[in-house]
């Protein structure tokens, strides 16, 4: 993968090169369109990005990272000495968001995106999410789970699913390859649960391990011949032909020598994540598109989400740990994130009285040879309120606007948090976990007093992560059926500029309580589907 040098004529171009953009790529080429993908980071190096991890002290690390730019990034759970550099910098990457109640924004700056520190989990939406019984509001999608799942087909047999068959209408069944091996303590933990809950305890449903490093999509879209990847350019805005209206290509800086150019092309396909694509179309605004391109409906910016998340864990009680005596965890690449063995879908009426909140919540759940630890994700509700738009102040190191976040968990959420606090305390009596949480040693002084240092740079209040902080922010620019109400349309094609397509998170009317990315994949295959076969015979596809 080599940058541009060179301007040829492109039938498309595709902003952002992480889990939509990669799909972009791969079916846009083997559409035959020659695509230029654009990615604000650098190209990813196989060998000297992923170098054999050092033992190292966390907190140690993270604090290194607050000092020296990753202040935000620091706060990730996945941020490590072993994966810093797949964070962005703080100082030159910057964001707003209200002190009291902050967003935690935790983005990755190289080709591949955040799919490098991703764990990979591959679960379907369903029919309930995207319509469930026709009053869903706000959260309404534009199209049904049986138009989405001949593309959720293609993304699992082209990436490998690991998984089995549940016959679970909430997170229904796909293409499995054999699911990995469960450790003893695991499958004692599922066999409690069926026989004391009737509970299905499913197998992890995890994209399989891709040691070459260079996303699968994007090697198939190189084979075509007809990709162009050029990294280090952080694109600023769209540039539109001025008889027609149309968007004739992007403006962007060069991220080392901050030189400004432009590119052009007849369809344009934003995947720079949810957050950067709607800052992107705000940052588009001009005489024919006020407020923003999209921004005609009046909902550009609004209606972000992320995930609920809450999680515990501790050690193993005894009877865990005998199960686990002879056993050895396969070795694994230390940069393989797919960590989680089980997956406890949607059941948050299972135990006492029905919720009072709306939405559902799902568990990723794994055993390590001596600990257990549970991470509950739910669906926010969808709200105006929750909004971006782009700083009147501030902007980044390439003078570009920075967005200004605010996004907040409603009475709602909070009640969903207790009830999820609730359920894994309900659940561990259920199946003889160990009561205590946390490690078999009493943190030290020193430690403890850090720990109660940064725990509200982390959690809310009510002890939930931040909003941000699940990595799993969604909409800003919603998907619809009316375009008074929607900035795209069931197909991610801007109302207001026809040439221009989102399908990245952004894109999404609701969250949902399953794991984005294999529908922001299924979501990118579709349109991208559907501009091959409406516009491969208006562009220069040669």
């Amino acid at each position: 993968m080599t940058d541009a040098l060179e301007e040829p004529r492109f039938g498309a171009i595709v902003v952002g090169a992480g889990a939509a953009g990669g799909w972009a790529a791969k079916i846009l080429t083997e559409g035959g369109l020659r695509v230029l993908l654009l990615d604000a980071g650098r190209n990813v190096d196989p060998v000297t990005d992923f170098p054999p991890p050092q033992r190292g002290n966390a907190i140690r690390s993270r604090l290194a990272a607050l000092v020296h730019g990753q202040h935000i990034q620091a706060r990730c759970i996945s941020f490590g000495e072993a994966t810093k550099h797949f964070y962005v910098n703080d100082r030159e990457c910057p964001y707003v968001s209200p002190r009291k109640s902050p967003f935690l924004w935790f983005r990755g700056r190289q080709v591949g995106g955040r799919m490098h520190t991703w764990a990979r989990s591959a679960l379907r939406m369903s029919d309930h999410e995207f319509h469930g019984d026709g009053t869903r509001g706000d959260g309404q999608w534009p199209l049904r789970y049986d138009e989405l799942a001949p593309f959720y087909d293609l993304v699992e047999r082209t990436l490998g699913v690991h998984g089995t068959c549940s016959g679970l209408d909430s997170v229904p069944d796909g293409q499995f390859i054999a699911p990995p091996e469960m450790s003893p303590a695991e499958l004692l933990l599922k066999q409690r649960l069926q026989e004391q809950t009737g509970l299905t305890l499913m197998h992890n449903r995890v994209v399989q391990h891709n040691p070459d490093r260079i996303p699968i999509p994007l090697q198939h879209a190189l084979k075509t011949g007809r990709l162009t990847i050029q990294s280090n350019s952080v694109v600023s805005h769209l540039i539109f032909d001025q008889q027609s209206g149309s968007a004739s290509g992007v403006a962007y800086i060069d991220r080392l020598t901050k030189r400004p150019a432009e590119v052009q092309a007849p369809v344009i396909v934003l995947c720079a994540s949810a957050l950067e694509s709607v800052r992107l179309l705000l940052n588009s605004a001009n005489k024919q598109h006020p407020q923003g391109v999209g921004g005609s409906s009046g909902v550009l910016g609004h209606y972000v989400c992320d995930h609920v998340s809450f999680g515990k864990g501790g050690r193993l009680s005894d009877d865990y740990r005998q199960v686990q005596q002879g056993f050895e965890p396969p070795k694994r690449d230390p940069y393989d994130f797919g960590v989680y063995s089980m997956y406890l879908p949607n059941f948050c009426g299972y135990w006492g009285a029905p919720p009072d909140f709306a939405g559902g919540y799902g568990f990723q759940i794994g055993c390590t040879p001596t600990h257990w630890w549970a991470l509950g994700f739910g669906e926010m509700q969808p709200r105006f309120e929750n909004r971006l738009v782009l700083s009147k102040r501030k902007k980044d190191a390439w003078g570009i606007p920075v967005a200004d976040i605010d996004v907040r968990h409603s009475d709602n959420e909070e009640r969903m948090v207790k009830h999820i606090a609730n359920s894994i305390e309900t659940l561990c009596k259920e199946v003889g976990l160990a009561a205590q949480l946390g490690g078999h040693k009493a943190p030290r002084f020193y430690q403890r007093w850090i720990i109660s240092m940064l725990k509200s740079l982390v959690f809310t209040p009510s002890g939930a992560f931040w909003p941000g902080a699940a990595i799993h922010e969604t909409g800003g620019a919603r998907m619809g059926n009316d375009a008074r109400s929607s900035v795209v349309n069931r197909y991610g094609q801007v109302w207001d500029v026809p040439n221009v397509f989102v399908t990245d998170g952004a894109c999404f009317p609701s969250a949902g309580y399953q794991n984005h990315t294999l529908t922001i994949m299924a979501l990118t295959a579709r349109a991208c589907d559907y501009i091959v076969r409406q516009y491969a015979n208006r562009v220069d596809a040669r």
